[in-house]
């Protein structure tokens, strides 16, 4: 990138064949956290776009019109990437709410829910109509809830699960990660209860499986050291099937970890990077989860450790790694891109998951094989 940066968004926009990256948070003196890029990948070049009006850590969703809304702390942005122009959403300019998340229902309107400021943490979710730049209800939680996951349902209701809620255990007040889960119906603007998980987690990860159930993975659960209480980052994973309203415990993951990334790719497989373990540090390790198997399968280490960085899946290239840092600390942020080439690979190649090839055909003794895996003539 242009210049170093963590806890961004990225985004790739099919109609300008560009990934742009915005929002997130640059080393003192390191560059302008205002200043946002778009990379082309054919020739592996950026070139600058319209400052931001975004800046710090960003939670970001596309709308059903193509344009890209940005939340940060103190204020709402939509950038259009076909002229490249941002609108400011005068309604939500004063919400001064972090670690929320932003989900695109099924009327487009897009909900906001939880996030925290300073020490209280939000129990409301507000409904904003874009085309109409208007908050049009807000609808209490049934628990306050910042870095949570939200995730679509098949049915159009949205899961939201775990995060962390201010909270008095002993003599310590706590940001205590929670089990629990609840979901929206947009067509009565309420949220009920539903099956809590196993295991408490917040910043963790969610993702809607080819089948429609949800696997979350890894985050920071609740431990104690004798009477103090604290968080300690897990590799367990469990999926939510929502025609049971059941959590079932999946296979854990080979490194504990959060602040990672989740990817689902093409064949139903989940690809998870990165992210900070308590015993290693931050991570480069990535693997996969193939819900078929119950299983992970470990791949090749990126170049660079890092967490809170971004993946964006692109047809036709791979998964694209941008930024994120080497350390909890700010200072560690990095600028490097890597790109992994799911899809790409010719028959004769060395390959570990299916989705590696071309053919989509991996054999047993890793090496993709199969029709449509041929290299050029």
């Amino acid at each position: 990138m242009p210049s170093k940066r963590t806890d961004h968004a990225a985004s790739y926009f099919v109609e300008t064949g560009e990934l742009v990256i915005a929002g997130g948070r640059v080393p003192s003196g390191q560059g302008d956290p205002s200043a946002i890029a778009a990379l082309d990948l054919d020739t592996q070049t950026w070139r600058p776009l319209n400052p931001s009006p975004v800046i710090g850590d960003v939670e970001a969703v596309v709308l059903a019109d193509g344009g890209w809304m940005l939340f940060d702390e103190g204020s709402c942005n939509t950038y259009d990437p076909l002229t490249d122009s941002w609108t400011t959403e005068p309604a939500l300019l004063d919400n001064f709410r972090a670690a929320a998340t932003l989900s695109v229902l099924p009327n487009d309107d897009v909900l906001i829910a939880g996030g925290f400021s300073d020490f209280t943490t939000y129990y409301d979710s507000l409904r904003y109509d874009p085309g109409g730049q208007v908050v049009v209800v807000e609808a209490p939680l049934n628990h306050g809830r910042a870095s949570h996951t939200a995730t679509t349902l098949p049915n159009g209701l949205v899961l939201v699960a775990g995060g962390w809620g201010w909270s008095l255990i002993g003599d310590f007040e706590v940001q205590e990660p929670t089990t629990a889960a609840e979901v929206y119906d947009a067509a009565t603007d309420t949220w009920s209860s539903v099956a809590a998980m196993h295991t408490s987690r917040e910043r963790h990860t969610a993702v809607s499986l080819a089948d429609g159930r949800v696997l979350v993975a890894g985050g920071l659960t609740l431990m104690f050291e004798g009477d103090f209480p604290g968080t300690i980052p897990t590799a367990t994973a469990e999926i939510y099937d929502p025609w049971s309203d059941t959590w079932v415990a999946a296979a854990p993951m080979t490194d504990a970890r959060y602040g990672h990334t989740t990817t689902l790719l093409a064949s139903g497989r989940v690809l998870v990077t990165g992210g900070m373990s308590d015993s290693y540090g931050v991570l480069a390790s990535a693997e996969t989860y193939d819900p078929a198997t119950d299983t992970w399968t470990l791949l090749p280490s990126m170049s660079v450790p890092r967490m809170n960085a971004t993946a964006t899946l692109v047809s036709d290239h791979g998964l694209v790694v941008i930024g994120g840092r080497t350390s909890a600390s700010l200072k560690t942020a990095v600028a490097d891109v890597e790109l992994y080439p799911l899809g790409m690979l010719v028959n004769g190649s060395g390959c570990y998951i299916d989705d590696d090839c071309k053919s989509g055909m991996c054999t047993i003794a890793g090496v993709c094989a199969g029709q449509g895996g041929h290299g050029p003539d």
